[in-house]
């Protein structure tokens, strides 16, 4: 079939609906995989709290390949799937989209990307018009969501975490960048 990393790149060029159906298919390995460590741990109760490990844990779950019309390593409109509830710090059952359209796609400004049922954007905007959250955010949350305080994670003077230097096409506010995901 190939590996993932060369035919990421071959979807992107014209006429290259193969390079699309092999993505695909290794999209949906990996998701059958995923979806079947999820399933074992929603059966195995947690035999102190009555929870499933799955209530109990969170598991991230990334995709490189963001929604960025022809990168795949520019580094905006990454996708990421959240399961399980870490005991209750997450509210589960939503799909959030931390992305805002200026621009091309949107009814106003600050819309959000509106998707069809079948995952794919109704409109899909040029991402040097989304402005969202970087992945920074989420990795705070998730700290968080696992009893770690800023203190912990934080370099001194420095708030957040992580380096806010690759900012150089302003796709965020560095202050939000800096706290956890809202609505967690």
């Amino acid at each position: 079939m190939g590996e993932h990393h060369g035919i990421s790149h071959e979807v992107y060029d014209p006429g290259k609906t193969i390079a699309d159906e092999k993505l695909a298919r290794i999209n949906h390995w990996y998701a059958q995989h995923v979806a079947d460590l999820l399933t074992k741990l929603d059966v195995v109760e947690d035999p102190t709290t009555g929870a499933t490990y799955l209530d109990n844990s969170v598991v991230f779950w990334g995709n490189e390949d963001g929604c960025n019309n022809g990168d795949a390593h520019e580094h905006m409109g990454m996708p990421a799937l959240l399961a399980g509830s870490a005991g209750g710090y997450f509210k589960t059952g939503r799909y959030l989209d931390y992305r805002h359209v200026e621009g091309a796609g949107a009814q106003e400004k600050g819309a959000r990307v509106l998707y069809a049922y079948n995952g794919q954007p109704v409109e899909v905007p040029d991402t040097r018009e989304l402005k969202g959250r970087p992945y920074n955010s989420l990795l705070i949350s998730l700290m968080q969501s696992m009893g770690l305080a800023p203190a912990d994670y934080e370099t001194p003077g420095q708030p957040g975490f992580g380096d806010y230097t690759d900012n150089y096409q302003d796709q965020y506010a560095v202050a939000d960048g800096q706290k956890p995901l809202p609505f967690t």
